[in-house]
């Protein structure tokens, strides 16, 4: 038995915003287009659009997505401003856009600003400025919503990114809860293994991210490229399959 396609933007936006994760072109090109016509805001078509094209490595591009949608400033255009800004090492320009709104802590938009608040300092002082920004944001913050568990994991994402030694990653990784079991934890130490060159025991992470949660992107990728014969880029396309075609 088919199952009716979404109606309506919402649910093609997210789509949208999953095939940006992926950075794959044309489809989501297509997505954004019938989101469009089932009369998605050119704001949220916008912001999908420059995250879709700042994971491209095109931060360029991303800020012009946003040039329609200038006036309205919304928390979500300011953070994919300032990623991209970021990305065009344009520090003070980012931070100016992270100062354009107030989120609660523990917060999605609230943590989001704090994770480009840590790289920034990382990439212009090192980690321990980029630590203290993280650190700050846990006293801030307690342990609302997981949000604890998120900054722990950045400070390890932070360090790989930053090149720190096997061993500092390993001690930022100790101090992950080991409970509730995330993807993300389990993807962190596949990086870390990865950098350590300890392949087989990457292997095991990323397939341990996909046993928490099997639409898990970063690890699908990563193990694209570690186990070539599995059918990994395939799973990737299935994502990609509308609800209908994948309920036959």
């Amino acid at each position: 038995m088919e199952r009716a396609p979404p109606t309506g933007p919402a649910p093609l936006l997210a789509l949208a915003d999953l095939l940006a994760s992926m950075r794959a072109d044309r489809t989501m090109e297509d997505v954004l287009e019938g989101a469009r016509l089932a009369g998605a805001k050119v704001s949220d078509i916008a912001t999908t659009k420059a995250r879709f094209e700042r994971r491209r490595g095109r931060p360029d591009a991303a800020l012009r997505a946003l040039e329609p949608v200038a006036g309205e400033r919304s928390a979500a255009q300011s953070l994919e401003r300032a990623a991209a800004f970021l990305d065009l090492d344009r520090a003070e320009e980012a931070l100016s856009e992270l100062s354009r709104f107030d989120a609660d802590p523990g917060s999605r938009v609230w943590l989001e600003a704090v994770k480009l608040r840590a790289m920034i300092q990382g990439r212009s002082n090192g980690f321990p400025a980029a630590d203290r920004v993280l650190q700050g944001a846990l006293q801030e913050c307690g342990d609302i919503g997981g949000a604890a568990q998120a900054i722990r994991l950045w400070r390890v994402e932070i360090g790989l990114e930053l090149g720190l030694p096997q061993a500092s990653i390993e001690t930022l990784l100790r101090d992950v809860p080991v409970y509730p079991a995330t993807p993300e934890t389990a993807y962190y130490n596949g990086r870390a293994a990865e950098q350590a060159g300890n392949h087989e025991a990457a292997r095991r992470a990323y397939n341990e991210a996909l046993r928490i949660d099997e639409a898990h992107v970063p690890s699908l990728e990563r193990l694209i490229e570690l186990e070539p014969g599995q059918p990994h880029r395939q799973r990737l396309g299935e994502l990609l399959a509308p609800n209908d075609a994948r309920a036959r």
